[in-house]
């Protein structure tokens, strides 16, 4: 895939996110809804059962409705990878936040 494909679906690639030991993270477009998403393609899995258990995490990821998690729009296969397919949040990266220090705790009432 190339660093910043045109195209993954109806979806057109803007820029790379992120990567990680599953995947690649692209923020794109979605001309239809006239939104930009976050594109996680995921890397070849290692038989039936991996994917299985793909499926089924992101059907309860996709179930989830707080604040604090982003959105779970699609899930898609093209070109025999899996694409989920979320919500773009602007800000930074966990290890950036990680490397300013630990978060301040707050006492509960």
């Amino acid at each position: 895939m190339p660093e910043i494909p045109e195209r993954i679906g109806p979806y057109r690639g803007l820029c790379k996110v992120g990567e990680g030991g599953m995947g690649v993270v692209y923020k794109a477009e979605d001309p239809r809804l006239e939104r930009v998403v976050a594109l996680k393609v995921i890397r070849q899995f290692e038989g039936d059962s991996s994917r299985r258990r793909f499926w089924q995490e992101a059907r309860s990821a996709a179930q989830v409705a707080h604040p604090n998690a982003c959105r779970i729009y699609d899930i898609a296969e093209e070109q025999d990878r899996l694409i989920l397919v979320m919500e773009f949040i602007e800000g930074e990266t966990l290890a950036r936040r990680i490397e300013r220090g630990a978060l301040p705790a707050h006492a509960r009432s």
